[in-house]
């Protein structure tokens, strides 16, 4: 059985695992009306002590989820709180949203010989949900103006999610924060190593959008090949205040082959936020891409 805060008891019966585990499909077996959910387990503190400040941090996250849907926001999941399972190996707090279609990105692309247009087409998704994220307004404390911008803070190809027809999904906000508000607990080692800013290695930061506009640009270099940023050319960046990108064999290939594909990366990665590519600046690069191809 499953426990909401408000204890009502609902039977589910699990019908898929999916994302190596991490995640569970449920549906309910007991005639409630509602539909499959994704169940995600929260761990933000890292201990059982510390259980009762992460069920604190969960509202927050969830109250995150909640503008985002209210602001219309597309393509990411609908938010319906969080459940407790009393019992079993799975006992703990998780997340509870709408199910979404698709499989991981990673996935997607194994399974699938894309097309540059088609690569450029799936991050453009990502990007303009990105950019809808950034403009959502929120307001942390009643008595304060409202703060513009949720931050996702842990873009990586497990959190994308690709429908068969290509459609895009983002999903896992449990790192998420508001524009320019502390998180109040540490959480630079949760987003997943080479997507982090570097601003973002810095547990005094508070979350940026800048944090997710870094990671746009390693997963369009992803989409096109990449793994995660080489640690000496990462070194090298900071150094120089570039792109870790510069020198990598596939960036320097489509310096060569798409110039334009190239120039996205370049600005998209730059150590220096304020010489970044914003969310919107790529959405709109993006589309000029698809355009000509």
């Amino acid at each position: 059985g499953i426990t909401s805060d408000g204890g009502s008891r609902i039977q589910f019966q699990v019908q898929q695992i999916f994302q190596n585990g991490e995640a569970y499909m449920l549906i309910p077996t007991d005639g409630t009306q509602m539909g499959p959910i994704m169940l995600k387990p929260f761990v933000y503190a890292g201990n059982a002590k510390d259980a009762e400040a992460d069920k604190l941090a969960f509202v927050n996250h969830q109250l995150i989820l909640q503008r985002s849907n209210e602001a219309g926001v597309s393509r990411i999941p609908q938010g319906h709180g969080f459940l407790h399972i009393e019992q079993g190996p799975q006992a703990g707090w998780y997340s509870i949203e709408s199910a979404v279609p698709g499989v991981a990105l990673d996935t997607f692309m194994q399974t699938h010989n894309l097309t540059v247009k088609q690569r450029l087409q799936i991050f453009a998704q990502v990007a303009e949900t990105i950019t809808a994220l950034h403009q959502v307004p929120t307001q942390p404390y009643e008595d304060e103006d409202p703060y513009i911008g949720v931050v996702h803070r842990d873009l990586n190809p497990r959190n994308i999610l690709v429908a068969e027809d290509g459609t895009v999904h983002i999903i896992d906000f449990g790192a998420s924060g508001i524009n320019g508000i502390p998180t109040g607990h540490e959480r630079v080692m949760f987003a997943v190593d080479g997507f982090r800013a570097l601003e973002q290695m810095n547990p005094q930061q508070p979350a940026l959008t800048s944090n997710d506009d870094y990671a746009l640009g390693i997963i369009l270099y992803h989409l096109f090949g990449g793994e995660t940023t080489d640690d000496a050319l990462f070194q090298a960046a900071i150094d120089n205040e570039q792109s870790p990108l510069v020198g990598s064999p596939i960036f320097e290939n489509l310096r060569q082959t798409n110039p334009d594909i190239a120039n996205m990366l370049f600005y998209a990665t730059q150590i220096s936020p304020d010489l970044r590519a914003t969310a919107a600046q790529l959405t709109q690069a993006a589309m000029n891409a698809i355009a000509i191809r």
